[in-house]
């Protein structure tokens, strides 16, 4: 608990309220293309999340192919400053979204 609370100490530097509110997501490489609507309806809600984290593999288990990252969603995304790609070594399955954003948190929080 302690060490959760200095991270989130650690946070209000990058602008985040408290409590900070970080929402994690994964995709597959198939639907990486739908995501976009998801994307936007978060972005639309008046609390949206202080971080939204997208942790993807390098390699999707499942599919067996990479992970490309539509111009689409690329573009949405650098107008969202506080959504970001963060990409995680192992494929983890639906976990990825969880473990994604721990690893995400430990890299970023002093």
């Amino acid at each position: 608990v302690v060490a959760m609370q200095k991270k989130a100490s650690g946070l209000m530097h990058l602008g985040m309220r408290s409590p900070w509110l970080v929402v994690g997501m994964t995709s597959l490489p198939s639907r990486l293309a739908g995501i976009l609507p998801t994307l936007r309806s978060i972005a639309a809600q008046d609390r949206r999340p202080d971080r939204l984290v997208l942790s993807l593999p390098r390699l999707s288990k499942r599919e067996g192919k990479p992970y490309e990252l539509p111009s689409g969603l690329m573009d949405f995304m650098r107008q969202c400053p506080w959504m970001e790609v963060h990409y995680i070594q192992e494929d983890l399955g639906p976990g990825t979204k969880v473990m994604g954003s721990l690893d995400w948190l430990a890299q970023i929080a002093p």
